[in-house]
């Protein structure tokens, strides 16, 4: 098994795929997270002119290169597929969560929550996007997966187009429009916390369901002996089915909060009638005596009215 750390050319192969291969991609995974989580809003400093400052390089070069490191040498120890593969993301995890500054706070339970989130959400999407390519690559080809990671040129290759995505997908985060990314997806998903675990299941379920088709057709090439449309179809519907699951679970929470959020807008609407009301036969001369008693209700009627719009004129404009 140490045999790996002695020959020059596994060496060699490691250390190549872990910087052209692996680490663009624990790169992708950790700066997805941090950024989710709200890590970077001192980019909206008009003084900041770096993305990655020197109080950062820990959190976010440590785990991406560790993870990259554990997951060449499992590979050439044989063991990067099946649920071994679990192995590195939950490595990666476990050191983001260490290496940012939660301890002690108040909000530490629910950082680790949102982190967890948002770090299953970008490993999905990296499974979803190689799956969508990868396996008719190498049926058309006839090549294995093996074949492609002991070839260093090919399986740099490979990975770009998805590293494109990844990448392309960060640059939009990055952007001004992340803020408003972040807030819809955690208003949506964290407003509940039954909402937030329901969410980490599926999306935990649908990372063992394309985990066990990635086994099933990339190493086993179960579809090996079908047709090259049947082929298409079948994969087409595996990248698919996690995308639909978890896009019909968010629009499920939508309606729902669309439908609070409704309600709450009728109730604000109907305290304002009644405010207008009282504030009709307030001036009506015949009851002077209890004006100062109306005053008080029109103050507590007001300000629950104005708290209910403030709650909701967001979602509103949405």
């Amino acid at each position: 098994m140490l045999d790996i750390f002695i020959e020059p050319g596994i060496l060699q192969k490691i250390i190549i795929n872990t910087i052209f291969v692996s680490i663009p991609e624990e790169l992708y995974l950790v700066m997805f997270t941090l950024i989710m989580v709200g890590e970077f809003e001192y980019w909206k400093e008009p003084e900041c002119k770096r993305l990655i400052n020197r109080f950062d390089y820990v959190r976010v070069f440590l785990p991406t290169i560790v993870g990259a490191l554990v997951s060449n040498i499992l590979i050439n120890l044989g063991l990067r597929n099946g649920l071994n593969q679990l192995i590195i993301p939950a490595t990666m995890y476990i050191i983001i969560i260490f290496t940012n500054d939660i301890f002690g706070d108040a909000s530490a339970v629910k950082w680790m929550v949102k982190a967890l989130i948002f770090f299953m959400t970008a490993y999905l999407s990296i499974g979803i996007f190689e799956f969508a390519y990868i396996p008719l690559l190498l049926y058309g080809t006839g090549m294995t997966m093996d074949q492609i990671r002991d070839n260093l040129l090919i399986y740099f290759i490979v990975s770009l187009p998805a590293r494109v995505f990844q990448f392309s997908l960060l640059s939009f985060l990055i952007s001004r429009k992340r803020t408003q990314v972040r807030g819809l997806f955690i208003r949506t998903i964290l407003s509940r916390p039954v909402l937030a675990v329901m969410f980490c299941i599926l999306i935990f379920f649908n990372i063992l369901f394309l985990q066990l088709m990635c086994n099933a057709i990339l190493f086993d090439k179960v579809l090996i002996e079908i047709s090259n449309i049947s082929q298409a179809l079948i994969i087409s519907c595996v990248v698919m089915f996690p995308m639909l699951n978890i896009s019909g679970l968010l629009l499920c929470f939508y309606i729902v909060k669309s439908i609070e959020t409704k309600d709450k807008k009728n109730a604000s609407e109907k305290l304002h009638s009644i405010l207008m009301k009282i504030d009709q036969y307030k001036k009506c001369a015949k009851h002077d005596n209890i004006i100062w008693k109306l005053n008080e209700f029109s103050k507590d009627i007001g300000d629950v009215a104005n708290i209910l719009y403030k709650e909701n004129e967001p979602a509103h404009n949405k």
